[in-house]
């Protein structure tokens, strides 16, 4: 699936996406149980890997 964005939607997502991984990040460091953790890692995981192309598209 291709999505195309403007510089601003790109810059917007790339600064919403950074913003969402800070809170995840916390979420998943308070979390107990490493069964609880794992989705949220998986989570983490792939938006880290939507951020890197979203990223590289504004270089």
């Amino acid at each position: 699936m291709n999505v195309a964005l403007d510089k601003e939607e790109k810059e917007y997502l790339e600064r919403a996406l950074k913003m969402y991984l800070d809170d995840l990040k916390e979420v998943i460091f308070r979390t107990e149980g490493h069964e609880k953790k794992q989705p949220l890692r998986k989570e983490q995981e792939v938006l880290k890997h939507i951020l890197d192309k979203v990223s590289i598209t504004t270089g």
